[in-house]
């Protein structure tokens, strides 16, 4: 599963997409064209699928096996874009998702990683842990994280909880009367296809827009 907050029907979609089916059929089957304006025109469909699809073949470029990596790359390099079967679109699926024992790092801009990591946090599934041991105010050890980017952190945690196999418990509750001061960023920017591929390449690759975590 998708790590950048997509519902069932989008991951539906962008797995149809991969099997080539037809967008105007795609926006018809997982869409409403009078809510969703992407649905309205099979072109307009199109360049949204191929943005859903970006953002997991960067991070399966970046963080998967060398192997998938490279065949990534070598696609991007022959066609100008990943050609995906199933099987290699579930590899960059699987590439893109959480795990309890990814680094913070990986999945957490690095100010936030550094201050998780002085609490010593190194993992996401120690992040869980942490949470779940001093309850809604774990954020209030942690310095310059607040209520605000603690609740994004802890609502990133549960939207991934089937992927990461732990779960924050139920009563973490981050709710509190000091105002917020900022919101945290979960994910990184659109910058792996072009450090995987160099100057040259990115011309070919540009399509108008990474789809990103919180």
């Amino acid at each position: 599963m998708l790590t950048y907050g997509y519902t069932a029907k989008d991951l539906a979609a962008v797995r149809a997409y991969v099997q080539r089916v037809a967008p105007s059929i795609i926006a018809r089957t997982y869409y409403d064209s009078d809510e969703d304006s992407f649905a309205a025109t099979p072109s307009a469909m199109d360049r949204h699928l191929r943005d859903m699809l970006d953002g997991p073949v960067d991070v399966a470029i970046e963080h998967g096996s060398p192997a998938l990596a490279e065949h990534l790359r070598s696609s991007i390099r022959k066609h100008g874009e990943p050609k995906l079967t199933a099987v290699t679109f579930r590899m960059v699926t699987e590439a893109a998702s959480p795990a309890a024992s990814h680094a913070i790092g990986r999945w957490f801009r690095p100010r936030i990683a550094s201050r998780l990591k002085v609490e010593g946090i190194a993992t996401v599934g120690e992040l869980v842990a942490f949470c779940n041991r001093r309850g809604g105010s774990w954020w209030r050890s942690v310095p310059r994280i607040g209520a605000g980017r603690a609740a994004v952190v802890i609502a990133w945690l549960r939207r991934h909880e089937m992927q990461l196999r732990i779960r924050v418990d139920a009563d973490v509750d981050t709710r509190d009367p000091l105002v917020a001061d900022g919101v945290v960023q979960v994910g990184r920017p659109n910058r792996f296809r072009s450090m995987a591929l160099g100057k040259g390449s990115r011309k070919n690759l540009k399509r108008g827009r990474r789809i990103g975590s919180p």
